[in-house]
């Protein structure tokens, strides 16, 4: 991909206002009609749903969920402008990956859609990547 330094940078950018806490950093970073499907499968669509669950989470939520170490899996650039990420979330007692949609608007990456599904080893399936 030709612009992956710049999206890696801004998944950088994305994890450190996650691991901060920082509320009004992170949304910044998601466009006004953002989808997010979070770890247990709720839906969410819009950026003030997406801060209502986010906002809750901050004050409430797993301490742990804001430390886990991250590992960009993949970076591909699906049409210009448009970046599809996979990241591997590893966090105490469990794992995840998190798949981000980002578009590129007015020269500034934003995420227009993420998926976070939990990792669970089921007998006889393949090994993911």
């Amino acid at each position: 991909m030709e612009d992956e330094a710049s999206v890696l940078s801004f998944m950088d950018e994305l994890q450190e206002a996650w691991r901060n806490r920082d509320l009004g950093a992170y949304l910044r970073l998601w466009a006004e009609d953002a989808d997010l499907v979070n770890g247990s499968g709720q839906y969410f669509r819009g950026r003030p749903a997406i801060e209502e669950q986010w906002r809750w989470l901050f004050e409430r939520g797993f301490p742990e969920i804001f430390s886990a170490e991250t590992v960009i899996a993949s970076v591909r650039e699906i049409a210009p402008g448009v970046a599809v990420v996979h990241q591997r979330r590893f966090e105490p007692a469990r794992s995840s990956i998190a798949v981000y949609v980002l578009l590129r608007a007015q020269g500034a990456w934003k995420v227009q859609a993420a998926t976070i599904s939990p990792e669970i080893e089921s007998p006889g399936l393949r090994k993911p990547v």
